[in-house]
């Protein structure tokens, strides 16, 4: 029970704490808090190992895993918009362009609360421990390419203003299109690189379900 109110409380917090990091994002984009820039990376860092916290305290208190509900299915796609971005941030000198990536994963952070629930799946495949990390990783996967054609929009409206001159205060803040472009390349391998680990393993685990590998896809 103890750990249960835990995760409750975190799943209530989570939010707030993603609201607060896309107000640090939107300060490093407007300019009004540069210098916030370099902590960006580590606060976001904090902010997936809190959800991911949430995550495994509510797998164990419902003994189950991540997608099972709606809820967790909302609360993962958040979790994994961050985590995907983080990668791509890393290295990178920009940080303001993350605003519009964060402010999605707070908008499906926000909507999972509106399916918060501690009833146990019943479901044995969504239970499947197997199951869930294939499903998981396929996400992270889309959630990557996902991203790569945020920013290739970001770079077809900055490039579309540019020609036209009227750049607008919503983009006026926008890094430079061969930037914009390195983000979705690297966004783009990500989640190649991903997809790929999820075909393998979709194949491992149909050889252990039904004792051969799944041969339609080929």
């Amino acid at each position: 029970m103890t750990i249960q109110i835990i995760g409750q409380v975190l799943s209530y917090l989570l939010p707030i704490f993603y609201l607060m990091v896309l107000y640090m994002y939107y300060s490093v984009y407007t300019g009004k808090q540069k210098n916030w820039a370099q902590k960006t990376t580590a606060v976001l860092s904090l902010l997936l190992f809190v959800h991911a916290a949430e995550i495994v305290i509510r797998n164990i208190a419902l003994d189950t895993m991540p997608l099972s509900t709606a809820h967790d299915a909302y609360s993962f796609l958040a979790f994994s918009l961050l985590f995907v971005y983080i990668v791509i941030e890393m290295g990178m000198s920009e940080r303001g362009s993350g605003m519009f990536i964060v402010f999605f994963a707070f908008i499906l952070q926000l909507i999972s609360l509106r399916y918060l629930s501690w009833e146990p799946e019943t479901n044995a495949l969504l239970a499947n421990p197997s199951f869930a990390i294939h499903a998981s990783i396929s996400i992270m996967g889309y959630t990557a390419l996902t991203i790569s054609a945020v920013y290739s929009l970001l770079y077809l409206i900055q490039k579309k203003n540019l020609k036209k001159r009227n750049l607008g205060k919503l983009f006026n803040q926008l890094p430079a299109l061969n930037y914009l472009e390195r983000l979705s390349v690297r966004a783009t391998l990500v989640g190649i690189i991903q997809m790929g680990i999820v075909i393998i393993f979709g194949h491992i685990q149909a050889y252990t379900t039904i004792g051969y590998y799944w041969q339609n896809d080929t």
